[in-house]
């Protein structure tokens, strides 16, 4: 996990399973099933075969276990600032009082043992018992970050995030195995920090909503995953905040007055210049914002090329005509707030 750090990178700790309680296979195997110990610990307090119990309202010795275990884990590394917590990945409704009893406690631990706080997360549910869960009980938490889940609400053109909590996108928790380069680039432009549950080129039907994706379409999800983290590194992320409004594209990340970054998907629908060559109209509106801003085109299917830099005058709206057919990025900046 340190080097890990070193090199960027993030890791989410998933705490508890919420599959291992609820399908007998998984419960089978469980450490609180009383068959796997010879403690005399059985979450299974109903004795119907399966431990929902567990991660919905375990007894007093169950919860002892489970305190002590998260403990270990704060413990060991309460050092290391790249990490998060997640309570549990895909539990059932019905564990969202159990979620919020964790959630308080990593905080009220940490604080108390003078640890850095780090990010605790809540994320989307299977079924359980009366069917799927509500986003609305992650937005209603107390966790720093949340993994929304649902098609039709995620899985193209999402509404931008109102700043309340940190949202991870989860292809898991939207598809099943599905998402695109379109998927990636949306969400980002919408304040989302999108994740990609990439199936390595194996067979597989676990999707919901669209055809299954061939293994190009993954690999240009793959490649819009590592653009997106370096314009997250280019740009001030500490300051920009989703405005679609600005771009006639919809896809607008802004500090107003500093810099902008527009994302323009692929059209099949472009004019033809008198020179002969494709172009499409993009509207930005810099009303209010005096002065010059350097602008650069980025065709995203050749990320290491600008096609063009220009002069672009602040003051009102500006209409300007994109140099590439296929999906691209226009980054608008005063040269002193330029980030590398």
């Amino acid at each position: 996990m340190k080097q890990a750090g070193q090199r960027g990178i993030y890791i989410s700790v998933m705490l508890f399973q919420g599959f291992s309680v609820v399908t007998p296979g998984g419960w089978k195997a469980h450490p609180l099933n009383g068959q796997n110990n010879v403690n005399g610990i059985d979450g299974d307090a109903n004795g119907d075969g399966l431990g929902l119990e567990v991660h919905r309202s375990p007894g007093p010795q169950v919860l002892e276990i489970q305190e002590a275990y998260v403990r270990h884990v704060l413990e060991t590394l309460h050092d290391l600032d790249n990490v998060l917590y997640e309570v549990v990945n895909e539990s059932t409704p019905e564990s969202v009082g159990w979620q919020y009893q964790f959630i308080r406690f990593i905080k009220r631990y940490e604080r108390e043992r003078g640890f850095m706080p780090h990010p605790v997360g809540m994320t989307f549910f299977q079924l359980g018992e009366f069917g799927g869960g509500e986003n609305r009980t992650l937005f209603e938490s107390e966790a720093d970050w949340i993994s929304p889940g649902g098609y039709t609400k995620y899985a193209r053109n999402p509404a931008p995030t109102d700043g309340r909590h940190v949202q991870v996108l989860d292809t898991d928790h939207i598809h099943g195995i599905g998402g695109d380069q379109e998927y990636v680039w949306e969400s980002f432009m919408r304040g989302y920090n999108p994740i990609y549950m990439d199936p390595f080129d194996a067979v597989h039907e676990l999707t919901i909503g669209e055809p299954v994706l061939n293994e190009s379409q993954h690999e240009r999800a793959r490649v819009a995953m590592g653009q997106t983290r370096r314009w997250a590194d280019r740009i001030n992320l500490k300051r920009v905040t989703p405005q679609s409004e600005l771009a006639s594209t919809g896809y607008c990340l802004a500090d107003r007055g500093r810099e902008y970054l527009i994302y323009i998907p692929a059209s099949d629908s472009v004019a033809e210049s008198g020179a002969g060559n494709p172009t499409r109209p993009l509207t930005i509106n810099l009303a209010g914002v005096a002065g010059l801003f350097v602008g650069e085109w980025v065709d995203l299917e050749q990320p290491q090329a600008i096609s063009r830099s220009e002069w672009i005058q602040g003051g009102g709206e500006r209409l300007l005509t994109v140099p590439f057919r296929r999906a691209g990025l226009l980054y608008l900046y005063r040269q002193k707030t330029q980030h590398f």
